[in-house]
């Protein structure tokens, strides 16, 4: 998988939030129906791809990290910030 699409799990570490908020918060924005869904416009914009899954017959759901985060960041919601290193 390209780096360029991430998981709502590795999406959520950039926010600090589980990858159910994520979700919560895309629905917000459109990019969700209220079934979790990616909408139309999720893939009209290019915002999400359907990838096989290594289980035959079936797909998941990956988003374009770069367009989700300008998106998330215009619409005011804050990154979490870095972990300070532990010292050793």
């Amino acid at each position: 998988m390209s780096d360029e699409y991430i998981s709502l799990t590795l999406l959520g570490q950039h926010y600090g939030f589980s990858r159910v908020k994520m979700g919560q918060w895309l629905v917000t924005l459109g990019l969700r129906n209220e079934s979790m869904k990616p909408s139309k416009k999720a893939f009209d914009g290019g915002f999400v791809d359907q990838r096989a899954s290594t289980n035959l017959g079936t797909y998941f759901w990956v988003g374009h990290a770069a367009k989700i985060i300008r998106l998330l960041d215009e619409s005011g919601y804050k990154r979490a910030e870095p972990k300070p290193e532990q010292p050793s």
